[in-house]
């Protein structure tokens, strides 16, 4: 993946370098912070999961989204509520096939701008919350 042409200036990513740094970045932005890295790139037929976290008894759902172009908008608008609905149905199989215990569940949402030098982001923690029963926080109504 290259970031910099051989003299330092901007430079502009294909979408599969973008997509692998934007959530490598993510990675490194939860860790700094202190969560633990439960999964990555969790895949199902319906979709995907960016990234799985958790810092004590909370896990975070989050997707990643990275532009590097604003003529679409920023990258958190794409996360429509039908992405939302997606997101939360992988989650509950995710942790009803791992069987975790789960105290708090939470979907954030990570939106990264790569300017041509670095990442830009904006961290929306509980980005959407969708009401569930008290005792499976992990299921939605």
């Amino acid at each position: 993946m290259r970031f910099f042409s051989a003299f330092g200036s901007a430079a502009r990513l294909t979408p599969g370098d973008l997509g692998r740094a934007g959530e490598n970045r993510g990675v490194w932005f939860y860790r700094w912070r202190g969560y633990r890295i439960v999964a990555r790139n969790v895949r199902s037929n319906e979709g995907e999961i960016d990234l799985i976290v958790s810092r004590g008894k909370t896990l975070a759902f989050v997707e990643i989204k990275t532009r590097q172009t604003r003529e679409r908008g920023a990258p958190h608008e794409a996360v429509n509520r039908s992405k939302q609905l997606r997101i939360a149905r992988l989650a509950e199989r995710f942790v009803a096939s791992k069987r975790l215990e789960v105290g708090l569940v939470r979907f954030d949402v990570l939106s990264l701008f790569w300017n041509g030098r670095k990442f830009e982001i904006e961290w929306f923690p509980s980005a959407f919350e969708l009401r569930a029963a008290p005792s499976r926080p992990w299921k939605r109504r």
